[in-house]
């Protein structure tokens, strides 16, 4: 999405999403759940996740075949596939 000038702040937008949600993410696994602060610290994780989701499913999604061709959007969907077995099998 970043090397479409018409989609390059909204990229960047997404990009800082992820980076704010995983620091968020990180702390709450950190916390552990009898660390008194670890519903507070979820509040903020799940609103940034809430208006990341409303982004990608009101703005991205319906709109990708309006800026790249099924062939890049199904690359898209297999490198989001190999990033997602990735994490899950690190874990």
């Amino acid at each position: 999405m970043e090397r479409k000038e018409e989609l390059k702040n909204m990229a960047l937008d997404l990009t800082e999403e992820h980076r704010a949600m995983m620091i968020l993410l990180n702390d709450l696994e950190a916390s552990g759940w009898d660390f008194k602060l670890w519903r507070p610290r979820l509040r903020p994780f799940r609103e940034i996740i809430g208006v990341h989701w409303s982004k990608e499913e009101t703005i991205v999604i319906p709109h990708l075949p309006s800026y790249f061709s099924q062939i890049e959007i199904d690359e898209f969907s297999e490198g989001f596939d190999a990033v997602r077995k990735r994490v899950l099998n690190a874990k």
